[in-house]
Formats: structure tokens, sequence, C-alpha cells
């Protein structure tokens, strides 16, 4: 049960992270300087949504193999 509640959370932060991505390179041409002033925003996305992708990818195999 924890596995699949971890994977359900890991996969939630991977499409809220997409979202956020979304609406960062929506809203990049508002900000004063661009986003190339903002580079950290999109580094930090992605850096949360690469753990959260390889966390999920292992709780989904940790979990495949319990049956």
């Amino acid at each position: 049960m924890a596995r699949l509640a971890t994977m359900l959370i890991s996969g939630a932060v991977v499409v809220a992270d997409l979202l956020l991505l979304f609406v960062f390179v929506r809203s990049a041409s508002t900000l004063p300087g661009g986003w190339k002033a903002y580079w950290y925003i999109p580094a930090a996305i992605a850096g949360v949504f690469l753990f959260a992708l390889y966390r999920f990818r292992r709780q989904l195999f940790l979990f495949l193999q319990d049956e």
C-alpha cells in the first residue's frame, strides 16, 4: 500500500511539474529580462521533475515485482 501511495504522489508531482513548466514557458516573455534572467526557475523545475520521475519509475518497478 505504501508503494502505491508513493507511486501516486510521485505521478502527481510529475504531472504538476509539467504543468508548471508549461505555465512558466508561456509567461516567460512577460518577465523583466526574459527567461534568461531567471534561468534557475526552469532548472529547479527540471530537477524536481527528474527526481519525481525516477522515484515513480523505481516504485512502479518494485510494485510490479511484488505481484
